[in-house]
């Protein structure tokens, strides 16, 4: 995840127990909709995810506030945007096609940042979501990083896989 700075904002520094609360609300948000809404079993990792055969992301900006904007990635390896999107979608993995893919993360960027929305909604921060856009990832591709005290990155896995 990226943040961008808007009307001249400081930077964050994001390892700061000021910001902590954006990264638990986050990592609530993904646990959530992976875990609770798809009976998947998530954990926060360590490790990053691999990108060998490509992948499918969606990008998705948050507003906070009016001030800052959120750039949200949620990237997801072949095998497993294949296994959830089974899930999600109650099919064959092996009939899926890589549109069904493309919805699937479109739409897990979009329950992802929607829990977001709702836990600053709850304590009184305004935000709005943009609409996911959702893209396949090329081999080798990865998603970008943010700067130096930009913003954070977090990697999550279900079962085996990282996403």
């Amino acid at each position: 995840f990226k943040q961008k700075t808007a009307y001249e904002i400081p930077k964050r520094d994001w390892s700061s127990d000021a910001y902590s609360s954006d990264l638990e609300s986050t990592k609530s948000a993904v646990v959530h909709v992976f875990g609770m809404m798809l009976g998947l079993d998530v954990t926060p990792s360590d490790e990053r995810s691999k990108t060998d055969g490509g992948g499918v992301r969606a990008d998705v900006t948050l507003v906070v506030d009016r001030r800052v904007e959120l750039a949200v990635t949620i990237y997801m390896a072949p095998v497993a945007i294949r296994d959830v999107s089974a899930k999600l979608l109650c099919a064959d993995p092996d009939a899926l096609s890589a549109d069904d893919c493309l919805s699937t993360i479109g739409e897990l960027g979009n329950l992802v940042t929607g829990r977001m929305h709702n836990w600053l909604k709850e304590n009184g921060i305004d935000s709005t979501c943009s609409l996911p856009t959702p893209t396949s990832v090329e081999d080798g591709q990865h998603p970008d990083e943010p700067g130096e005290g930009e913003g954070f990155v977090l990697t999550f896995q279900i079962g085996r896989a990282h996403v």
